[in-house]
């Protein structure tokens, strides 16, 4: 008899989302718009990172398109 067994998708080696340092706390105790700006320019570079990682692992867990 077979059975089915569940695999996942993702990668081992696909590390933890970063901590991000634009956080609403770290927004909102911004001391100057400058530092409100360094905050959200590094928030946008890490998240363009994590999607550049992301995006192929969702891209190859999808099952082919039958159209």
């Amino acid at each position: 008899m077979k059975v089915a067994v569940p695999v996942t998708c993702v990668p081992d080696n696909l590390g933890a989302e970063p901590k991000y340092p634009d956080t609403d706390e770290a927004v909102r105790a911004s001391p100057g718009p400058g530092d409100l700006l360094q905050l959200l320019a590094a928030g946008r570079l890490l998240r363009k990172q994590r999607a550049a990682e992301v995006e192929p692992v969702i891209r190859a867990c999808r099952p082919p398109d039958p159209g």
